[in-house]
């Protein structure tokens, strides 16, 4: 019996310190507007951690430092035309330093920001509540912030200072930077 293919993707667990803690961003999903983190493929010519900062300027308008290491992995099943597709997604943790009004998808997606002991409640995925659980446990237990989680990590490569804020183009990855297209691709 042949094995499924399984697609990998990348999600943010984008935090911020809150007057009364640690926020957690959640955005819907586009079809069935649940609560998720920010997600999408692995892009060719980006690794995941790079798609993973992408998609979170995409998905909820957010840019930040991107921690190196992947902090935790859940598996769902994707809905698309062909049925069920599996797929692995590779979360990494980012400190976000800018929330931007205006991204490629907000008048597709809503954003809120979630008390980090709240946030596996609210996420739809019994796998993703599960790891959501495992972090919150994990930093109420040995005081772990967004600080510690991104102690490697480097500048996210989407953000305001990358001149992207206004940006609703997909992105473009030129010389190791991120670029607003001036035109859509063809």
């Amino acid at each position: 019996m042949q094995k499924p293919f399984v697609t990998r993707q990348a999600a943010v667990l984008a935090v911020r310190q809150g007057r009364d803690g640690l926020k957690v961003l959640m955005v819907t999903s586009r079809r069935r507007r649940r609560w998720v983190l920010p997600k999408g493929m692995i892009d060719a010519g980006l690794t995941a951690r790079e798609s993973a900062a992408r998609e979170a300027w995409e998905e909820a308008g957010v840019s930040g430092f991107v921690g190196r290491r992947i902090i935790g992995h859940y598996r769902y099943g994707k809905t698309g035309r062909h049925g069920l597709k599996p797929c692995i997604v590779e979360v990494y943790a980012m400190n976000v330093t800018g929330v931007h009004p205006s991204w490629p998808e907000h008048r597709q997606r809503r954003r809120a920001w979630l008390p980090l002991e709240r946030v596996a409640g609210a996420a739809s995925d019994g796998q993703l509540a599960h790891l959501l659980s495992v972090v919150a446990s994990r930093a109420a237990t040995a005081g772990t912030g967004p600080d510690t989680w991104a102690v490697n990590g480097v500048p996210g490569k989407v953000g305001a200072r990358d001149g992207l804020a206004g940006c609703r183009r997909r992105p473009a990855i030129v010389r190791g930077k991120a670029a607003c297209p001036r035109r859509e691709p063809r």
